[in-house]
């Protein structure tokens, strides 16, 4: 027998109220699974009898055990019978149990919390709508010319952004060579930005065999703290330029890159790829800022253990993503200058607002008007053919594939009472303006 009492809006009470042979049986259980862990003279292990083992390390050697085998028996069945959305695995407050008697074991579990939802009905995000620009289109259509793009050597005309540079270099600080500063036969991408300021930038221009100064500045926080701030001069001589070649913007590059005749179909097509794509990022980053203003704005009490459990989830999530570079996490942090728990605590934030979206969908689609009807059910599975080999019934279909139609539709519903805004522009520091005018004025 048990009780169920809600504490607050994320914790539950259950106290349970157990008959005394169920309590013996417990006992039983809990000394046939540790009686080889007792040593008493005279027994082999596991040999001694129960009644001697408790003479000798007292009455309540079994208790925890004990209670152990009756909360597996009794716990999962309350969760089940009174539908708890529990989040952890709870705590024992309070055991009143010993042999022969009636035991009463008190649980306090951390459930899903009760959320107050802010106002639904309309929503206005401020966000800016992604769209298809000139610019995208040339890039699209850039990337695919430089797949079939070669490399050719210029002999005549200077270095270009882009263009890959064989050179020598030796740098000087007050005329004077510096660790690090010389390399010969050096290859570098104009306008990588892989050099110090300016540097590149200066090399534009130059041709085969040139030899030039560049005046460039170490920037105030570099590496080494002998060259920080320091003026420079790179003599660098000109040995190779390389230069990526496109293949022309014609009907035969359209042939080659796709099932279209002629350059303009070829383009139109990119163009409704890039559309499409802007439309389905848009529709979701439309949905999940408005999840996310609702989530700000709506009431819940988040339980410490379901921002714990999304915490770890991103920190595993984030190793992975480190560990794609190969680096470890270990590695990573020691860059960031941070430690693990440091870290954590940046990323707490972070994880309490997921959770706070995810409370706010799950109690968005316990609405009836967010419920996917079976006719709705099936005609997704229809425009998806999710059952194309026909292999599941249509009972099986609407149990297996209502909540995703529900989601759909609770995007599809939200979508429509969504007002998108753009972002206001960041206002001056108005302080900061008054303190640069009364130094202006004091000069």
């Amino acid at each position: 027998m048990y009780t169920v009492e809600k504490i607050s809006s994320n914790q539950v009470k259950i106290e349970f109220t157990i008959p005394a042979e169920e309590v013996n049986e417990a006992y039983r259980k809990a000394f046939a699974q540790n009686k080889n862990m007792f040593r008493v003279p005279g027994f082999r292990k596991g040999k001694a009898p129960r009644s001697i083992v408790e003479n000798m390390y007292g009455k309540d050697v079994l208790t925890s055990d004990a209670v152990d085998v009756l909360m597996k028996d009794q716990y999962g069945k309350v969760i089940d019978d009174e539908k708890l959305a529990v989040v952890d695995a709870g705590s024992i407050q309070n055991v009143d149990m010993a042999q022969d008697q009636e035991a009463h074991i008190t649980v306090t579990v951390y459930v899903e919390p009760e959320v107050e939802l802010a106002d639904y009905s309309s929503v206005e995000v401020e966000l800016h709508l992604d769209e298809v620009t000139d610019e995208r289109v040339q890039e699209a259509i850039d990337a695919e010319r430089r797949k079939l793009g070669r490399k050719v050597e210029v002999t005549e005309g200077g270095i270009q952004e882009g263009d890959d540079v064989e050179f020598d270099y030796a740098g000087t600080v007050n005329g004077e060579a510096f660790e690090g500063g010389s390399a010969e036969h050096y290859t570098l991408k104009i306008g990588s930005n892989s050099f110090i300021p300016g540097f590149e930038s200066q090399m534009v221009g130059l041709c085969v065999n040139d030899e030039s100064d560049l005046a460039v500045t170490f920037p105030e926080k570099y590496h080494s703290e002998e060259l920080a701030g320091k003026d420079a001069v790179f003599h660098v001589k000109i040995h190779k330029i390389t230069r990526e070649e496109l293949p022309a913007e014609d009907d035969e590059f359209a042939a080659d890159v796709s099932d279209f005749d002629t350059f303009e179909e070829y383009k139109k097509s990119v163009v409704e790829k890039l559309e499409k794509e802007c439309a389905e990022s848009n529709r979701q980053n439309k949905f999940n800022a408005a999840i996310g203003k609702l989530a700000t704005e709506s009431k819940m009490d988040i339980p410490q253990p379901m921002v714990d459990r999304e915490l770890d989830m991103l920190v595993r999530r984030q190793t992975y993503q480190i560990q794609a570079y190969g680096i470890s996490f270990d590695q990573y942090l020691s860059m960031m200058g941070t430690t693990q728990d440091q870290f954590r605590t940046m990323m707490r934030p972070q994880a309490e607002f997921d959770v706070k979206c995810e409370m706010v969908i799950k109690t968005l689609l316990d609405k009836p008007e967010f419920k996917a009807s079976d006719e709705e059910v099936l005609a997704l599975v229809a425009k998806r053919e999710l059952n194309k080999e026909g292999k599941m019934t249509e009972d099986e279909l609407l149990k297996n594939y209502r909540e995703m139609a529900s989601q759909e539709k609770l995007q599809d519903v939200m979508l429509e009472r969504i007002t998108v805004v753009e972002p206001k522009a960041e206002e001056p520091d108005d302080e900061a303006e008054t303190e640069t005018s009364d130094e202006e004025n004091k000069d």
